[in-house]
């Protein structure tokens, strides 16, 4: 703005000077006072950041669609923030310290309402789910403040996602608008009904319950620099919870490859029962021929829960999960991606030996449209459960169906 009053001071100067015309709005001074005064009002009612050394920029998406479902003992539709993807938007920022070191930070704040993971049965506009509570409608997602190194690597503070996050939902198709893997954030919340009518006490999600590794925290993150492909992580906090993972990204001639595996262990003990440990280890492959624009993606994640009480019986879960597809360009508006998808879960036993279970299969469409940075997205799924952990014996439950359509916008 400096060099703007320069110049237009300038310009005022000459024009005094008969050189050239010189004309401004009458604002009841001269000129140049005029064009300064008109700057100063700009200035005033202009959003900026609030200091020249730290780029600020905003961004985010938003996310909304109609999600239609049936779990055989109702079926409705509701308009939802899709919990796969959810809306938001974050400011991030940086600036260079020297050639090798710079410093930034990301706040990121999500917009909640009728959640995808959270709604129910009986209520079409619940914001929580996991980890929010049904009365939050904006939340924190990030927060933190980072070191940057080309030579030894990344420190990050703050609200983020730990080192093993999503390390079992790594994909090339770019399917995770209408659903992951994983099929725990659409519908989850929706109650499980046996086939006489009868409420089993479960949902969608505690079968389905999603990827067993880690998620956002408040923490301390280390990232290596990228070597051969390769970039390692590893992660401290929430209460003594730490986990490492290995990323791995190339181009194998007509191959893209991208795969990762992560652990992670917790010692909190403030569930009931006290859990002592838990532990958790995932990974994931995914490959792409690029000619082609065919792809592939395979999960897996376990974990197991010791429990302070000896009498209690210790569990383990895990599940695996496997997409294929294709991401080509069809049409001029942008890519076209067409999938299908499995999913197998095993839940937690009992002492009898007994567990609730489910699969999953799915199929879908994305388009993207270049021109209005926007996906277009259709999924449907099926899911069934066999829950004989909750009823004690092998019952016959209802299914459930779920079908969304939306669309995604990124600014």
């Amino acid at each position: 703005m400096q060099k703007i009053t320069s110049i237009l001071s300038a310009t005022c100067l000459v024009a005094v000077l008969g050189a050239v015309p010189a004309y401004a709005a009458d604002l009841g001074g001269d000129c140049c006072a005029d064009l300064e005064e008109r700057i100063a009002e700009l200035e005033a009612t202009t959003v900026r950041k609030g200091n020249r050394k730290v780029s600020l920029k905003l961004s985010g998406h938003v996310n909304r669609a109609v999600m239609f479902w049936d779990n055989g003992y109702e079926s409705n539709a509701y308009v939802i923030d899709n919990g796969n993807s959810s809306t938001r938007f974050r400011m991030t920022g940086g600036a260079s310290i020297n050639s090798d070191l710079k410093a930034g930070f990301r706040i990121e704040l999500g917009v909640y309402s009728a959640r995808s993971l959270a709604v129910t049965e009986n209520n079409d506009d619940l914001a929580g789910g996991a980890v929010k509570t049904s009365g939050e409608r904006v939340a924190v997602r990030k927060a933190f403040w980072y070191l940057d190194s080309k030579s030894l690597g990344r420190i990050t503070v703050g609200t983020m996602d730990q080192a093993s996050d999503d390390i079992a939902e790594i994909d090339l198709g770019g399917i995770n608008a209408p659903g992951y893997h994983n099929g725990f954030l659409m519908g989850s919340n929706i109650g499980i009904y046996t086939t006489a009518g009868a409420p089993t006490g479960k949902t969608q999600g505690s079968v389905f319950f999603g990827e067993q590794t880690g998620d956002d925290g408040d923490i301390v993150r280390y990232d290596s620099p990228t070597i051969a492909g390769f970039k390692a992580s590893a992660s401290w906090g929430e209460d003594d919870m730490w986990d490492v993972a290995l990323r791995y990204a190339n181009q194998l001639g007509d191959l893209r490859v991208a795969a990762g595996v992560g652990y992670l262990v917790n010692t909190e003990q403030s569930k009931t029962p006290a859990v002592a440990e838990t532990r958790s280890w995932g990974g994931s492959i995914a490959v792409m021929h690029t000619p082609t624009g065919l792809w592939a993606d395979f999960s897996y994640s376990y974990r197991e829960k010791d429990y302070v009480a000896p009498a209690t019986k210790d569990e383990n879960r895990d599940e695996w999960s496997v997409s294929a597809g294709i991401t080509q360009k069809f049409v001029s508006l942008g890519k076209t991606t067409l999938y299908g998808q499995y999913s197998d879960h095993q839940g937690y036993e009992n002492s009898a030996g007994l567990s609730d279970d489910g699969t999953m299969w799915g199929l879908g469409a994305i388009q993207h449209i270049d021109a209005a940075a926007m996906q277009l997205y259709v999924g449907y799924r099926h899911y069934t459960f066999d829950l004989d952990r909750t009823l004690g014996v092998a019952g016959t439950v209802d299914d459930h169906d779920v079908l969304v359509a939306g669309a995604k916008i990124v600014f």
